[in-house]
């Protein structure tokens, strides 16, 4: 009667079958706590030895467990030899069954924590080598960093890596965020000042507007000048792609025309101190400040055309006046506001594209983002959202906004003419629209 109970409860509970004569089990040593009816609970303690349940895993380390096998009424007895065995095997068989889905669970909680810190612990490796202010030791530190991080995810169990792990993760951040952004280095020619902007209702004043020239092996002749614009003649925009590491990478830019062939050339860049030249993987760290870079395009377009030679590519924005004039003066604020209080260039989240874009009254979200952070891409996204003039296919618009040889090496006074001479025209029913700002007008680049 009380097998029978067992088996019941077996294979309803734990869907397990035994026979009459208990499930056949490989084992050590048992020792009976106690087997007795008051609570109507069998309870048993035991410690499994190198044998094996069926459903046991092998290798399974001993362990003493205390299993509640079954419920049985008060009148069962538990007295004959084959009724002991019966419970034995129900108190192996479970204890086995449930120690062998707690290895899984633990091995699958090990590789989420091994995907989360094995990445991370190369960033505080690097973090440390590159952004340490102690320069002669982080060598050391950065090794240092690596072979306890390894220590910390590879040996102690779980319960203690998660946090001794969090607490060094925490330690490093809060170092490394603990930096602070200079406007006092030893800075390059190119960027040795940082513009300042004065806005006087519709007129602004730009100090260290840059208007380099170059000799022909690229050394650069600085020349910085003081220039002034009226926003009431402000009457285009451009967006230049500067492709100089593949098609997903590349360098953004923007020039507001106002007429009468003046342009105001907007770049932000990677901050250099002198003899310190750009990397793109230092620049996922805190080696460079950032700056905004205003100039003429004779400097801007023709030193990455004509001496860095890259494939620069000039798209006509058709964007409504007064959408325009906001979209200037977010960047004028913001090239002042970093100039005076400086902060860090970022590869993946302050780099001369996510900057731009972060200033446009609708910024992309979710995946339209991603475009962003591939600056190579963001092209194609504004013209998806429709924001280039023309009618052409982008293969077509792109072929033809590319900047030609011809056009891009003269540092004639006419140069913005000539880079513009062979592109896309805004058609006229199109630049009217783009010149309302009703309904229908075609949407710019600070939508």
């Amino acid at each position: 009667m009380c097998r029978d109970r067992l088996r019941d409860f077996l294979r309803g509970q734990y869907g397990i079958e035994a026979s009459d004569g208990g499930t056949q089990v490989l084992w050590r040593q048992v020792g009976i706590a106690h087997c007795h009816r008051q609570g109507a609970v069998a309870e048993e303690v035991f410690q499994l030895g190198q044998g094996r349940a069926p459903d046991e895993q092998p290798g399974l380390k001993p362990r003493r467990l205390q299993i509640r096998t079954c419920m049985l009424p008060r009148d069962s007895t538990l007295t004959t030899p084959g009724s002991l065995r019966t419970l034995l095997a129900v108190a192996l068989v479970t204890a086995s069954s449930r120690a062998g889905r707690i290895p899984f669970l633990v091995k699958l909680v090990w590789s989420i924590f091994w995907l989360v810190a094995v990445p991370t612990m190369a960033w505080m490796t690097l973090a440390v080598f590159f952004d340490s202010p102690w320069r002669r030791w982080r060598g050391p530190l950065a090794v240092s960093v690596a072979l306890v991080s390894m220590g910390i995810i590879s040996l102690p169990p779980l319960h203690l890596a998660v946090p001794a792990w969090a607490a060094m993760f925490g330690l490093v951040l809060a170092g490394w965020l603990s930096l602070r952004p200079q406007a006092d280095r030893q800075w390059a020619a190119e960027v040795a000042l940082a513009p300042r902007i004065t806005i006087d209702g519709d007129r602004v004043q730009v100090q260290n507007f840059r208007n380099f020239d170059y000799l022909p092996d690229g050394e650069p002749l600085p020349r910085y000048e003081e220039r002034a614009f009226d926003l009431a003649r402000l009457e285009s925009v451009d967006y230049f792609m500067c492709h100089w590491s593949g098609p997903a990478i590349a360098h953004s830019m923007v020039s507001f025309g106002f007429g009468d062939d003046r342009y105001l050339c907007l770049s932000v860049e990677a901050r250099k101190e002198v003899g310190e030249r750009y990397s793109a993987l230092l620049s996922f760290f805190r080696r460079f400040e950032l700056i905004y870079v205003i100039g003429d395009e004779r400097d801007l377009v023709r030193l990455r055309t004509a001496i860095r030679k890259e494939a620069v590519y000039l798209y006509r924005v058709c964007v409504p006046p007064e959408r325009m004039r906001r979209f200037l003066l977010a960047c004028l604020r913001r090239a002042e506001s970093v100039a005076v209080r400086p902060e860090w260039y970022n590869a993946l989240t302050s780099n001369c594209t996510t900057n731009l874009f972060a200033l446009v009254e609708k910024p992309p979200r979710g995946c339209a983002a991603l475009e962003v952070f591939l600056s190579g891409f963001s092209a194609r996204y504004l013209y998806r959202q429709g924001r280039f003039a023309g009618h052409l296919s982008f293969e077509e618009l792109r072929t033809q906004s590319l900047l030609r040889d011809e056009a891009v090496t003269a540092a004639d006074p006419d140069f913005s003419r000539r880079i513009r001479a062979a592109l896309v025209q805004r058609p006229a029913a199109s630049r009217v629209r783009c010149l309302k700002a009703g309904r229908g007008a075609p949407r710019g680049p600070n939508d």
